[in-house]
């Protein structure tokens, strides 16, 4: 008797249809009737009964699924050099993800690739996650050797504490600079800035800026004929400690007028100062505090937004920036972005502009903790705290008065 021929069985595997199944979101009738949603506008349930097919706001983000970000990976493989490590195992099926790994992942070198491994199973569902681990594709990628993260940390350490940092190339006269105080004056000037700003914000390092005093009353003609970012920085603070004690010029201007301005005029374009890395944030900071002291809060918040924006640019908003650097030079790079960030709401919120940053979700960046050789962190922490709360009550207010505007 001849057999009829087997069937298969259409159905899935059990394993398939539970992955097929796994879906980010659903929309309102299958949560409502609790049944499996394809996921899709409209979903196969609401298409078979001709239903209104909804889904949440809050899910109705930008996905990327595993594909898009292997396709990614694919692409940027293309672009290393053929004596690199062959990573093409890294980009198989889903199914095979599951299973052990390799001898080759059990290396220290296979652990590095693996990690860059993204299951099939996760789709990522937020556009700054999908950028985030773009971007640290490319800086793993950058180089192949076993230094690796050693010649990444000398980069990002390098371009925040550059060691040759260029000559500003001043649009006045240096012999035209305003009456500069002595070294004791100077020293004075400075310890009234601590005594306003140590605690409570991190405008600059204090120990650093005091070795470049001295070092500049050591060789003021040296200083003034070849300038950096370092002697508009220490004029500024002459400017500012002048303002905090009220050390009038006699002319009818706010103290340390005359010196602001001088540096006002001479100070270099956004992209050199972005080179000057953290000193150029540090001498934007100092522009801020003296144009706020002295009731220029227009003024003060074109500063603040070109401050936080080449903080942005820097990568101070990620902990995996400042993780790449010294003890002393995290903390300073961490609180000086609290600090840049504080401002810039605070006086946004004083003149009644658009905040520049409508989200502080995108930065996973910590706040200050206690670190040797700085002040307790509480006093910062606290204020940073209060312009966060300040920053939810203005964007709550400006929504609510727009939406009034509307109707």
């Amino acid at each position: 008797m001849k057999m009829p021929p087997s069937r298969t069985d259409p159905r899935p595997s059990s394993a398939s249809r539970k992955d097929a199944n796994k879906v980010i979101s659903a929309c309102m009738n299958c949560k409502k009737k609790k049944v499996k949603c394809s996921g899709e506008y409209p979903c196969l349930y609401c298409t078979r009964r001709n239903l209104v097919c909804t889904f949440h706001e809050s899910e109705q983000r930008r996905l990327y699924s595993a594909a898009r970000v292997q396709e990614l990976e694919a692409r940027l493989a293309l672009y290393e050099p053929q004596n690199a490590p062959d990573t093409s195992s890294l980009t198989i099926s889903p199914s095979l993800r599951d299973s052990r790994l390799s001898p080759l992942d059990r290396t220290p070198q296979g652990e590095t690739l693996s990690s860059q491994r993204i299951t099939a199973e996760r789709v990522i569902g937020s556009s700054q996650d999908f950028g985030d681990h773009v971007q640290s594709l490319f800086e793993r990628r950058s180089t192949q050797s076993v230094e690796n993260h050693s010649s990444i940390t000398k980069s990002t350490r390098e371009a925040l504490f550059p060691k040759d940092r260029p000559t500003v190339y001043l649009r006045t006269n240096m012999e035209n600079i305003p009456s500069v105080p002595t070294e004791n004056e100077a020293f004075q000037l400075l310890e009234a800035i601590m005594l306003y700003f140590y605690e409570p914000q991190h405008l600059f390092d204090a120990r650093e800026v005091s070795d470049l005093i001295s070092m500049f009353f050591e060789s003021p003609q040296s200083q003034l004929q070849s300038p950096t970012i370092w002697t508009l920085h220490i004029i500024l603070v002459f400017a500012v400690g002048r303002l905090l004690r009220g050390e009038t010029d006699g002319e009818g201007q706010p103290p340390g007028f005359k010196l602001f301005t001088f540096v006002e005029r001479n100070i270099p374009s956004p992209t050199e100062l972005r080179k000057q890395g953290l000193a150029g944030i540090e001498v934007l900071a100092l522009m801020i505090v003296y144009l706020q002291n002295i009731d220029q809060k227009d003024d003060a918040s074109i500063y603040a937004g070109l401050a936080i924006r080449l903080a942005i640019m820097h990568g101070l908003h990620r902990d995996d920036t400042t993780k790449k650097l010294r003890r002393s030079e995290s903390t300073h790079a961490n609180r000086l972005w609290w600090t840049i960030h504080m401002l810039e709401k605070r006086i946004t919120i004083a003149t009644g502009f658009p905040l520049v940053l409508l989200d502080d979700t995108f930065m996973n960046t910590s706040l200050p903790i206690d670190s040797p050789g700085f002040p307790n962190p509480s006093s910062i922490r606290i204020n940073i705290q209060i312009a966060q709360i300040q920053g939810k009550i203005y964007s709550g207010e400006a929504d609510r008065l727009s939406s009034h505007d509307k109707y």
